[in-house]
């Protein structure tokens, strides 16, 4: 999660940049993503050369220079010449110090183009391999006229990663997973982004195991591909150093990860494919982003017959994929696998390949369109028999429509499956029952806005306790859901250590992590006890140096008293005395109140940033009702004060502020006073426990600072349906070859079918008269697999009047229905 400032600040950027002439939002994407990936080599290239390997940056190149000289004659004249420039003007620490235009379009970008053969040079390559080049064709597309923006955006990226910390691949992710979540348009053919949730959903239903080759035939910007590398990271991580956010984003992924991880996360388990030029650009910047050195990111039509996985004979262990929706494929460059299932639409024949593409007993998790599932034409009735009685439908998991909103509307569901290839010898369905859970609610609303919903029902907690737990229940009415807490985050930055420099000496490594109150105060914290959770936390600091606060107005305001006096001692008596001290006290309240302002400015969030928007600024919040107090209390004493100077002066009796409302006030207590309020910035977080699963509700009393999650279920939203039940036949006979009955009745004394039955009445592994079946089950109904039309009725109490009442009700109804009829019946006779 981004903090509000920093986010600001990117969106900022990327508004900037495609308003700049960029027309496609995803083009303002890309050139921002060249300048992080830019950052980011930099980095990459330290690491390389401190593993032996030859520096990215060797090397030079030749350019033409436009140089001015004067001629004899003293004119100016303009004249070309070639120059060689070494590549270590390629990095970033020096782009920073030049951010020319010309430099990047004609130095950096060229040398960009030629990175791939840098990295990957082909005779590393395994033989016969041709890696793909994925920025030789990379432009950098900012108008020259635009100095200004190109030297602002390297100017952020360089705050955002001015120093290499442990931090930098975490918040770079961030950035551009931010920068994807911008787009609010659909791409082209059906592409969209499918929202992070629901990814990180599907991938812990699926449950990689790390050094299993994960694939993903519509990878769009590679958000599975990076999802699983953040789930196999999360796996091998501590719960208790870890974070995880109340919608599944993982955060400090810092464990100690064994060796097997750390060369899965080299590229090689990880392969995406996507037709788009752009996409897979972006995709592979991406991932080198998220820390994959050698990302395995192609371009390619998957449903093509120049797909190479299939050409290839490829398997792959898991394969996850949201294919497009909707569209019809040409049949003239369709895979001839593909061509002989008899349909040219996209979301069927996607899941065609898939198939194609798993190993046996390879697992796959799919976004399809609910016409999948029930769609009437026979491709779609054939492809749903050959999931179920040839392979292992695991799961039907329904989305509510409003999932992929602002993209589209469509209602739509996850099918999880698993490839087994062919019927058994018995000729029973792979696939016995499939388990259906029906989601409502994911977290966040189901309109365009989309709004996060943290503290609500989110049914897809329950949905994958229940799944993975309690081994897919028929139905269940318990409702499962994490703990979910917050906690208030802030950056350890240079902003954050000018404040508190007493705490660089602990909390210096962690610059660039964001924190919470109870590390970054830790010792304050645990030698006080102090409350952490955000609204304890803001209590504990207004009590405990609100009262300061005020007090220091009074003081400062009640310092000058001494002075006012006898300044205006001369004027004893007369109304100008009363002007002059009055003056003198007022002015000592606007010192304190611009001391104050100042401390604040300098030391607490602003309340708003550049572009006017709203900032959280919970320190000058907490801070600005004691200061209105301070005033507000001060400012009521002053006429007393004055009064009092007045008529004391000829006496020497001058007021005294009470000894226990004195509190030494100057510049320097000022800012210690704003300065514990600073301790109350920066962006509240809801987290939910990683250290336990995922509890029934109602739970526990919420601890202070916690809201209560929703109560049991008052119907299942979890149902099992079995494939194929047979219809049972007491007149059925087997008989022998004599004529003699060998079996009556199609089931046996314990209600099993007979297997002599079954088998006289299969053909080709399926029933030959659907007849014969139970009505409820899936395959009687053309194998349909709508969650719906299978979902359990659930009677529920209701209350009701008794029946005397409701008797007496329809009589009173009755008669003055008849009044009105007579009424009626007067008035048409009257006119008649």
């Amino acid at each position: 999660m981004l903090a509000p400032r920093l986010r600001n600040r990117v969106f900022d950027l990327w508004t900037k940049f495609w308003s700049s002439g960029m027309s496609n939002p995803l083009v303002a994407v890309e050139q921002i993503t060249y300048l992080l990936f830019l950052n980011q080599l930099e980095k990459m290239d330290k690491e390389r050369v401190a593993q032996g390997k030859t520096s990215i940056y060797e090397g030079s190149t030749t350019i033409e220079k436009e140089v001015e000289t004067e001629a004899e004659d003293g004119k100016k004249i303009k004249t070309k010449r070639r120059e060689e420039v070494s590549y270590e003007t390629c990095r970033w620490s020096y782009i920073v110090k030049d951010p020319s235009y010309d430099h990047i379009q004609d130095v950096v970008f060229p040398w960009l183009r030629q990175i791939d053969y840098i990295l990957y040079p082909p005779e590393a390559e395994a033989e016969g391999e041709q890696p793909p080049r994925y920025l030789e064709d990379a432009a950098f597309q900012l108008d020259r006229n635009k100095q200004a923006l190109l030297q602002e955006s390297i100017n952020i990226i360089n705050e955002l990663f001015g120093s290499a910390t442990s931090a930098n691949a975490d918040l770079m992710g961030d950035i551009f997973e931010y920068l994807l979540s911008e787009i609010q348009s659909s791409g082209k053919n059906g592409q969209f982004r499918t929202p992070r949730h629901i990814i990180r959903f599907m991938i812990e239903l699926l449950d990689p195991e790390k050094n299993k080759p994960i694939m993903d035939p519509a990878a769009g910007t590679a958000g599975y591909l990076i999802n699983s590398v953040l789930h196999l990271k999360k796996k091998a991580t501590d719960p208790q150093t870890m974070r995880v956010e109340w919608d599944g984003s993982p955060h400090r992924l810092k464990g100690e990860l064994d060796l097997n991880i750390e060369q899965s996360l080299q590229g090689e388990f990880f392969e995406g494919y996507d037709n788009d030029r752009t996409m897979v650009r972006i995709a592979w910047m991406n991932m080198v982003l998220h820390g994959i050195e050698r990302p395995r990111i192609f371009r390619g039509d998957s449903l093509s017959k120049q797909f190479r996985p299939l050409l290839e004979n490829k398997k792959y262990k898991y394969i996850l994929a949201n294919p497009p929706f909707t569209g019809t494929v040409d049949e003239a460059d369709l895979h001839e696998v593909l061509k002989r299932k008899g349909t040219n639409k996209s979301e069927l024949l996607f899941i065609w390949l898939i198939l194609e593409l798993l190993e046996l007993d390879g697992r796959a998790a799919i976004v399809v369109p609910e016409g999948v599932l029930f769609g009437s034409t026979n491709a779609h009735k054939e492809l749903r028999r050959t999931l179920l009685l040839e392979n292992a439908v695991d799961a039907i998991i329904s989305l509510p429509s409003g999932v992929f909103q602002p993209y589209t509307g469509v209602k739509t569901s996850i099918i999880l499956l698993r490839k087994r290839g062919e019927l058994p010898t018995d000729h029973q369905p792979q696939t016995p029952l499939v388990w259906f859970y029906e989601i409502a609610a994911d977290g966040y609303s189901l309109d365009a806005k989309r709004e996060p919903q943290p503290w609500a029902e989110n049914d897809l907690w329950d949905g994958l306790h229940k799944y993975h737990e309690l081994n897919k229940p028929d139905e269940d009415f318990n409702y499962y859901q994490p703990r979910i807490y917050e906690e208030r985050w802030r950056e350890v930055d240079a902003d954050f250590l000018k404040i508190f420099p007493e705490l660089d000496e602990t909390l210096g490594h962690e610059k660039g992590q964001a924190l919470s109150i109870a590390e970054r105060f830790v010792l304050e914290v645990q030698a006080q006890a102090i409350p952490t959770a955000p609204q304890p936390f803001t209590a504990y600091v207004g009590t405990a140096y609100g009262p300061a606060v005020i007090n220091s107005y009074k003081s400062y305001v009640a310092e000058g008293i001494g002075p006012a006096a006898e300044a205006a001692r001369p004027k004893q008596g007369t109304t100008a005395q009363y002007k002059m001290v009055r003056e003198a006290l007022h002015k000592r309240l606007r010192d304190i109140k611009g001391l104050f302002n100042e401390a604040r400015k300098e030391l607490l969030e602003a309340e708003q940033d550049q572009s006017k928007r709203a900032l959280n600024a919970y320190g000058y919040a907490a801070l600005k009702p004691y200061l209105e107090q301070g005033e507000a209390e001060t400012r009521a004493l002053i006429e007393g004060w004055v009064e009092a100077i007045v008529t004391g002066l000829g006496q020497n009796v001058l007021p005294q502020l009470d000894e226990a409302d004195r509190i030494p006030t100057d510049k320097q207590a000022v800012r210690q006073w704003v300065r514990q309020f600073a301790k109350l910035d920066g962006y509240d977080v809801q987290l939910q426990d990683a250290t336990q699963p995922p509890q029934p509700v109602p739970p526990p009393p919420a601890p202070e600072g916690e809201k209560p999650r929703s109560q049991p279920l008052l119907e299942s939203k979890c149902w099992a349906t079995p494939v194929r039940v047979w219809a049972q036949d007491d007149a059925w006979e087997l008989k022998d070859d004599t004529g003699q009955v060998v079996w009556q009745g199609s089931h046996d004394e314990n209600g099993q079918v007979r297997p002599e039955y079954v088998r006289a009445y299969m053909s080709e592994g399926k029933p030959t008269n659907t007849d014969l079946l139970e009505p409820d089950c899936i395959e009687a109904n053309e194998y349909n697999l709508s969650a719906g039309r299978y979902k359990p009725f659930t009677l529920q109490a209701v209350s009701y009047d008794p029946p005397a009442d409701i008797i007496r009700a329809l009589q009173t109804m009755e008669a003055n229905i008849q009044a009105g009829l007579a009424r009626l019946l007067a008035k048409v006779e009257g006119i008649e």
